[in-house]
């Protein structure tokens, strides 16, 4: 909502909620008790968020609380939700019913739906849901069912534009960027509580086109859930939307093993079945190879969208060769640009000055080099995205977070010989974790190098290592 200045202010959590209240609420004047319990707050507490409410409004009028009442006094049809629902109609006017979004109606009706899409970054119905009818005042009661109704119904309606703006953006532009930029939103429907079946073509075909092999199998297991707990017979149509990654053996995606696990992981039948199920509790997805996969720098340089961190020994696969070197400071320099929404790139390897490089250089038989270093501190300074941290340890893990919902990690083969089995690390396991698990490990690993981080040292900015070194 804009400020009386005619700036916009945020009105942040408690606050939002009652805003929300004044501006869905089935008429203009809200009665304290059942807005407080919608609010999950005790009411004596309730003056506090309003005038919380009136100081980012700027205008203390525009909130009026009297009589066991309160309500917005400006004009509910300006709001971001009335033009939100405006807008959606003109929309459902210019489909008049057509079941089938062509390619002509896509570009018609696309300039509006991003138009809702921006607006729709605060959802009107935000915070309005899950509240307990038994915890409303029985004199309240039928105005929280009815606004409980206002909120479905938004719900619906928000629901409706993703499924249009995902229909529109896969004719008009097609590509792996509108895919991945898709799947976020049909997630969010397809793991509510009540889907709707719309919403699994969708969101299959927007996994497929993101490349993202990770979202493509959690969309196809939600498809797959949905159909199953809903009774409901499989698509045959929505068979050829499925996943089609190589499955490397041993790991609890490819059941068939190429030889057994050791006991107490394998204790008789059903162990594939348990086995999934932990992998699923845990969030543990795949397990790949660098060379190739999603977890190589160049595929986590395109994937970034604002965050990336990394630890590893002397990040030498992101700055030594040149091409990815070049995409790795193309990242870096739109991030630079980004303002206040929280890019940050951040690298932690071994100290090259420390004792524990030597103790690699050791171990790897003299297959260890600084050149890297001197890289990362000519892209640390040029750009204020990065930053670089170092330890004094032998790292036991190679971990890669990207923005909210992609971590992977690696034990390091640290000897020489492992080394070299590995192919300087480029065969080595690497497992992907889904941070959306109900007990995500992916968390682990992120505080374990959050943990690090924080007691970590700068990289030495003030002077240059020579770029080939041997220790």
């Amino acid at each position: 909502m804009p400020h009386a200045d005619g700036n916009m202010r945020p009105v942040k959590e408690t606050a939002g909620v009652l805003l929300r209240i004044l501006l869905l609420a089935p008429g203009p004047r809200v009665p304290v008790d059942g807005a407080a319990a919608v609010m999950r707050i005790a009411k004596a507490g309730f003056g506090q968020y309003v005038a919380q409410l009136r100081h980012a409004l700027g205008n203390d009028e525009l909130v009026d609380r009297s009589g066991g009442v309160v309500q917005y006094t400006g004009d509910r049809t300006q709001s971001d939700a009335a033009i939100i629902e405006r807008k959606h109609d003109e929309i459902l006017k210019a489909i008049d019913g057509d079941e089938v979004i062509t390619a002509a109606l896509a570009a018609r009706i696309l300039p509006t739906l991003l138009e809702i899409r921006g607006l729709y970054v605060g959802n009107p119905a935000m915070g309005l849901s899950g509240f307990q009818l038994a915890d409303v005042p029985p004199d309240c009661q039928q105005w929280a069912i009815e606004l409980d109704d206002v909120t479905s119904d938004w719900m619906q309606r928000w629901s409706s534009v993703q499924l249009m703006l995902a229909d529109c953006l896969m004719l008009t532009s097609p590509g792996r960027t509108t895919g991945r930029s898709l799947l976020k939103e049909l997630l969010k429907i397809a793991r509510n509580p009540d889907p709707a079946e719309e919403v699994f073509p969708r969101l299959l075909k927007a996994a497929g086109m993101s490349g993202d092999v990770r979202q493509h199998r959690n969309a196809w297991d939600l498809t797959q859930r949905f159909y199953e707990h809903e009774q409901m017979e499989f698509p045959p149509e929505l068979e050829e939307l499925a996943p089609t990654v190589q499955k490397i053996a041993n790991t609890p995606w490819a059941p068939h093993r190429a030889r057994p696990l050791q006991h107490p992981l394998e204790y008789g039948s059903g162990t594939d079945d348990a086995i999934h199920d932990i992998a699923r509790l845990l969030g543990i997805t795949s397990v790949l190879k660098l060379r190739g996969a999603e977890v190589e720098p160049a595929e986590c340089i395109e994937r970034t969208t604002r965050r990336l961190y990394f630890s590893g020994v002397l990040a030498s696969k992101w700055v030594c060769d040149a091409g990815v070197r070049s995409d790795f400071e193309r990242l870096l320099t739109r991030l630079d640009s980004a303002e206040g929404d929280g890019s940050d790139v951040r690298f932690l390897i071994i100290d090259p000055d420390g004792d524990a490089y030597n103790q690699l250089y050791q171990l790897r038989g003299g297959r260890l080099s600084k050149e890297s270093v001197p890289l990362l501190q000519e892209l640390a300074v040029r750009h204020r995205s990065f930053r670089v941290r170092v330890v004094n340890a032998l790292p036991a893990f190679r971990i890669v977070v990207i923005d909210d919902d992609f971590v992977t990690f690696s034990p390091y083969a640290i000897e020489g010989e492992r080394y070299a089995t590995s192919k300087l690390g480029w065969e080595a396991p690497h497992v992907m974790l889904d941070p959306l698990a109900p007990y995500p490990l992916a968390d682990a690993f992120r505080l374990y190098f959050e943990e690090r981080w924080a007691s970590a040292n700068d990289l030495d900015l003030s002077r240059n290592l020579p770029r080939r070194s041997t220790r």
